[in-house]
């Protein structure tokens, strides 16, 4: 068919263009351009949730962002999590493919008094899941942890500055 061909075109001509960094950048732009038309474009909702309302959104370069905002304040937006982030970062907890540009997000919570982010990423694209809580603007706490081989968190409520949380590991021989 056409696309076929115009892709397997497109290919070549990326492929032949090696060793010239410019035309290289320009076949890129143009396919991060495309892509774009593929993402979806409907707005989402934002959910109500304590005093915040949260959201996600997806990025030009296809990951998604996760924010939040104050109820009826919505110009005091704040990313809480760009999936691209994790993707990009070199500090993986384990000895992994951070800085791969991959992501698989399998989940992102908040937790009840909206003070911590607990998010569960694999950067390698092979299952080793890591666990990150990560304290939010405004909440006083310092420094992110990261546990690696954990796949499910649940926050299960809370007391005077303590957070308690439910986390599932994996065990390695059987992911």
């Amino acid at each position: 068919s056409e696309i076929v061909e115009a892709e397997k075109d497109a290919t070549h001509n990326f492929f032949e263009q090696r060793g010239k960094p410019g035309k290289q950048a320009q076949v890129l732009e143009k396919l991060q351009a495309e892509a774009v038309t593929l993402l979806p474009h409907e707005e989402v909702i934002p959910e109500a949730q304590g005093h915040y309302m949260y959201f996600q959104r997806p990025t030009i370069d296809g990951y998604i962002q996760f924010g939040r905002y104050p109820k009826n304040e919505p110009e005091a937006e704040e990313v809480i999590l760009d999936t691209s982030v994790p993707a990009k970062d070199t500090g993986s907890c384990s000895a992994g493919s951070a800085g791969s540009g991959f992501t698989d997000l399998l989940a992102c919570k908040v937790s009840d008094d909206h003070n911590l982010l607990a998010y569960i990423v694999d950067v390698a694209g092979d299952d080793s899941f890591e666990l990150y809580l990560r304290p939010l603007a405004g909440s006083g706490c310092a420094g992110t942890v990261c546990v690696p081989g954990i796949r499910s968190v649940e926050f299960i409520g809370q007391a005077k500055n303590v957070v308690n949380l439910l986390a599932v590991r994996t065990d390695d021989a059987t992911k």
